[in-house]
């Protein structure tokens, strides 16, 4: 016989779905977010075991730890789980079991599980890529800033190059500052 098991992943707690073929609910139960607990209610189960959960923000503990303990875990993409985010009955514990017998009739759209190995090399790339976003987007706001007062010449590469000291002088007009704006 097989087993199916839906987990829907929270911040601190899990319900755990666990059916047979027949969708006979054999476990049903809310959980703390412990890898050892979680494990010691499948492992009667393991041999013939499938296990789902959905890819959420925290997913990476729950389904790299199973992998490693040798459990055959899926990864369900949230944007292919309309039987969940579209029904009018919204619990974690329908969202379980809705979980396991997607799986169980293999209609589960997958989602990407990185390597585990190369994950921090994701990871690190990701981040510089937010990061080289974030510097480009503040070099497009001091241009803009320094066209709001009209003070031409400068574009996005010339802006990276400037100091403290050169927007300070680009903006020492009395028009420009407080201090000539209320006559001090």
């Amino acid at each position: 016989m097989s087993f199916y098991c839906g987990i829907d992943l929270g911040a601190r707690k899990s319900h755990l779905c666990l059916i047979n073929e027949n969708d006979k609910r054999l476990l049903d139960k809310k959980m703390d977010n412990d890898l050892d607990e979680i494990e010691s209610k499948l492992y009667p189960y393991k041999l013939s075991l499938k296990i789902v959960a959905e890819s959420t923000f925290n997913w990476e503990w729950l389904v790299y730890g199973l992998q490693n303990r040798n459990y055959n875990v899926k990864l369900a993409h949230t944007l292919g789980l309309k039987a969940i985010s579209w029904s009018k009955k919204k619990t974690d514990k329908w969202d379980a079991f809705t979980l396991a017998r997607l799986l169980r009739v293999n209609m589960i759209s997958q989602a990407y599980i990185y390597p585990y190995e190369l994950r921090p090399i994701r990871d690190l790339l990701r981040e510089r890529i937010r990061l080289v976003t974030k510097r480009a987007t503040e070099y497009g706001a001091i241009s803009r800033m320094l066209l709001r007062y009209n003070i031409q010449g400068y574009n996005r590469n010339m802006v990276k190059h400037l100091t403290e000291k050169d927007i300070q002088e680009a903006l020492s007009s009395p028009f420009y500052s407080l201090e000539g704006y209320y006559g001090t």
